[in-house]
């Protein structure tokens, strides 16, 4: 890391690894391995599957079916 001080804080600068060696942000920031996509999505997966099994569902009831239908037999563009 650089420690050459910032102008406005007088601090030490934080500057992203890539850019001290001399990279361009966005060639080493930007990309992503299919294989770590792949795990990203399966744990994504995993994540959404164990909240839907953990979490109660509640079930629709018959006030809202009422409601429903009545907006179904409006037609379309009447429902305002």
């Amino acid at each position: 890391m650089s420690s050459a001080p910032s102008l406005r804080t007088g601090l030490p600068s934080a500057r992203p690894y890539c850019m001290e060696r001399g990279d361009p942000p966005t060639q080493r920031s930007a990309r992503m391995s299919p294989r770590s996509c792949l795990v990203l999505g399966l744990l994504a997966g995993l994540a959404g599957l164990s909240l839907r099994l953990a979490l109660p569902v509640t079930p629709v009831d018959q006030d809202f079916r009422d409601v429903i239908a009545f907006y179904r037999s409006l037609g379309p563009g009447q429902a305002h």
